[in-house]
């Protein structure tokens, strides 16, 4: 037992056999130092660590967790392919009102949505042929470009004609019988409902059609005066 050790055990059985001492008015204990006396060599011992305040033992830090992972091969290509059908199905919608949020949407998760959806492509045999058969071969789908280009073509087509598309109920005429019709009790007709605000006022189209001097002239050379 060291000096230190010895005097301190010695001033810790003083101190139980006193509860009441007080060190400015007693005299220490007979054969002890004083009560600060510490050994040069334990005054260099560091303290002995407070169990509350130890740093807890983390583990090793990996930055590759949240490193961006390689994409797999072919995944830019379906990527493109992909953004071939977005982007036009995009301008459409921003085109006209009712679809106008649809579009805003395409703009802000259409990216995320072709780079994700793209790698899954490159690892799926199934979603790449699905992908394939929609964006054909390179370059913008001409296929889908026709088919946005014609649904508001035939969406206006059916305003121009909306009152005789009115549901009721119809008659036809049956061939060969000299006249006689067949009816039925059903409605039968076409409302455009919420697709009627992606089409225009049929006499502000004609108005606005019309309006061009160079389209009046190349009819006129044709007989045609609208």
């Amino acid at each position: 037992m060291t000096e230190a050790a010895a005097n301190d055990e010695i001033w810790e059985k003083y101190e139980r056999d006193n509860p009441g001492w007080v060190d400015e008015l007693q005299p220490p204990p007979a054969g002890a130092g004083s009560r600060s006396t510490m050994h040069t060599a334990d005054y260099l011992e560091p303290d002995a660590p407070d169990p509350e305040h130890l740093e807890p033992d983390y583990a090793e830090v990996d930055a590759g967790h949240i490193k961006a992972k390689a994409r797999p091969r072919g995944a830019i290509a379906y990527q493109k392919k992909i953004h071939s059908v977005m982007r036009p199905a995009t301008v459409a919608a921003l085109k006209y009102e009712p679809t106008k949020a649809d579009g805003a949407a395409f703009l802000i998760y259409g990216p995320d949505l072709e780079t994700h959806l793209a790698n899954v492509a490159a690892t799926n045999k199934n979603v790449a042929r699905a992908i394939d058969w929609i964006s054909e071969t390179g370059g913008d789908n001409h296929v889908l470009a026709l088919a946005l280009v014609t649904v508001p073509l035939a969406l206006q087509l059916l305003r121009n004609h909306e009152p005789e598309l009115i549901p009721k109920p119809r008659g036809f005429k049956i061939p060969f019988t000299h006249g006689k019709r067949w009816g039925t009790k059903w409605k039968i007709g076409l409302r455009l409902g919420k697709l009627r605000e992606m089409t225009a006022d049929p006499d502000a189209m004609i108005k606005h059609a019309l309006s061009d001097p160079a389209v009046r002239e190349a009819l006129a050379k044709q007989g045609v005066h609208p």
